[in-house]
């Protein structure tokens, strides 16, 4: 027990350096990634090549040396959605809990990186049907003392509160961890976002994965949006087969709020079966991820979506991560109202494919049977 004056605690020292953008950031930001060669390989093997990756294998064997139980309460556990959902018990609402992050891209653009870390955070939350209401935040740095670093915890700041302006929610905790270096050399930039989010009905959830064959499959997303290589920025495609950490992520704050106003309102109606942000790994990725979870395949026509991307490349149309993207499936009944209500929120919807039985199949690119795949994303990290 302590009694201490108030103004100890709400006026603690304040320490400010002289931010300062580091010289090579320009450089990389602005490489050129229209000169990388097409993927030669089998892209059969390339997907299940970035299907082991860390980043994006399933993670369940870390979080299930852990209880996520929370005393019987939890009605969608970790891995089956973007986000947990949690009843409270004794009233017919859940809350959805979710944390992201993502430093590479932080690394690139730090504001634009801060930005997206809330985006995404709620995006995840939202694509389970709950309204994100607020969030906190664990802020990963190297040694604030250097201006370069001081540079990227300023401006990550600034796009971690222009985000949370835009969806209108409060920040109402957070703490830092600096200083983090190793051989001289610092972590990648990375704010850590935990968003929290409630449903007024906890029956009114969806998760990640397919679960009807015959259901429809479709892209939601920022209107007008046309894939190009510069989507590829700072990707975990990038890295793996390019060996790069370079480009210019972005996301645009209006439009992503018009996508997860749009999202609420499907799910709150019940039109859809199942809703998944397209993130790291890409639209190909999130696709991979719903047909495993549901244990379903899926067809698509690659020649009626080729066009999305404007210079006319596959790697970047399936593996590019840019923004504001959300996969859902719907029952083929329900296809036109998921349409209807696109348009009433300007967001662009896109009729990718079909669910089907047992096998992956987006011809003439990828054609994987469902169990190889499932195999292959499952016991990655258990092998390593």
């Amino acid at each position: 027990v302590a009694s201490l004056p108030i103004k100890a605690l709400v006026t603690p020292p304040l320490y400010q350096f002289s931010p300062r953008k580091p010289r090579e950031l320009t450089k990389i930001q602005n490489y050129d990634l229209s000169q990388l060669p097409l993927p030669v390989e089998n892209p059969n093997e390339i997907l299940l090549e970035m299907l082991a990756l860390p980043n994006l294998a399933n993670k369940q064997a870390i979080y299930q040396q852990y209880d996520h139980q929370v005393q019987d309460n939890t009605v969608v556990l970790p891995g089956e959605a973007g986000a947990a959902v949690l009843r409270i018990k004794g009233t017919d609402k859940g809350i959805a809990l979710s944390t992201d992050g993502n430093g590479k891209l932080t690394y690139l653009d730090p504001y634009q990186g801060g930005m997206i870390a809330v985006f995404e955070a709620c995006r995840n939350v939202v694509c389970t049907g709950a309204k994100p209401i607020a969030i906190t935040n664990c802020l990963n740095f190297g040694n604030p003392e250097n201006n370069t670093i001081y540079y990227q915890l300023k401006q990550s700041i600034k796009g971690m509160a222009t985000a949370s302006k835009a969806l209108n929610i409060p920040v109402i905790s957070g703490n830092v961890s600096l200083y983090n270096e190793s051989s001289n050399s610092p972590i990648y930039p990375t704010p850590i976002v935990g968003a929290l989010g409630i449903l007024e009905d906890i029956q009114c959830h969806v998760t990640s994965a397919f679960k009807s064959v015959g259901d429809s499959i479709i892209l939601l997303q920022a209107p007008s949006t046309r894939v190009s290589i510069k989507s590829l920025a700072g990707s975990e495609f990038l890295e793996f087969y390019h060996g790069l950490t370079v480009g210019k992520p972005s996301i645009n704050p209006a439009q992503e709020v018009k996508l997860q106003s749009c999202i609420l309102e499907l799910i709150k109606l019940q039109i859809i079966q199942s809703a998944t942000d397209c993130s790291e790994g890409g639209m190909i990725t999130a696709l991979a991820e719903a047909c495993i979870l549901g244990s379903l395949g899926l067809i698509c026509d690659y020649t009626n979506i080729k066009h999305l991307a404007s210079d006319g490349r596959w790697d970047a149309l399936f593996f590019g991560e840019d923004q504001s993207r959300i996969i859902i499936s719907t029952p083929s009944t329900q296809v036109q109202k998921v349409f209807n209500y696109a348009k009433k929120h300007q967001v662009d919807c896109i009729t990718l494919g079909t669910v089907t039985a047992d096998t992956f199949q987006i011809p003439p690119l990828f054609d994987i049977p469902i169990n190889i795949m499932s195999e292959t994303w499952n016991n990655a990290l258990r092998i390593r």
